[in-house]
């Protein structure tokens, strides 16, 4: 699945939340704080999933990092693999272009079919998303901007 949205803000603050929302995961799942230094390609962390009652430890892998452009994490589930990835394709000094992909990797038939008529929804909650960090993006802009007293 594939979502482009616009926002009216810059691509290096729309990275800053990716990378914050990114760090509130780590920290939640293996108790650990990162700081963005620290989070790099190839950088694999645990994340928890309970199922059926079933506990599953899924391992989450930063596949690709790129200041203020890309953002690409794979999880390992045991039955099919998933991406998801944030391109952010500046289209002025104030505007950007979000670019969210979804795949599955390895599925059987019955997984496709459930993704396939869960799409629309889904799709919905995604640009949600993607305006809830333009709007997280903007607070920080306006309190950066107040620090320094603009």
């Amino acid at each position: 699945m594939k979502v482009k949205v616009n926002v009216h803000v810059n691509a290096a603050a729309i990275y800053r939340i990716l990378l914050k929302e990114l760090q509130k995961d780590i920290k939640q799942q293996v108790k650990l704080a990162k700081r963005p230094a620290q989070l790099h390609q190839g950088y694999t962390y645990t994340q928890k999933l309970k199922f059926h009652d079933k506990e599953y430890r899924i391992p989450v892998t930063i596949e690709a990092l790129q200041e203020a452009q890309y953002y690409k994490v794979k999880s390992q589930y045991p039955k099919y693999t998933q991406t998801i990835s944030y391109r952010l394709q500046p289209l002025d000094e104030n505007y950007t272009c979000i670019i969210y992909q979804e795949k599955l990797h390895d599925v059987h038939f019955g997984i496709r079919l459930l993704s396939f008529l869960k799409g629309h929804l889904y799709r919905m909650k995604i640009v949600q998303y993607l305006h809830h960090l333009e709007d997280e993006a903007k607070k920080q802009n306006e309190i950066h901007r107040n620090r320094k007293g603009e």
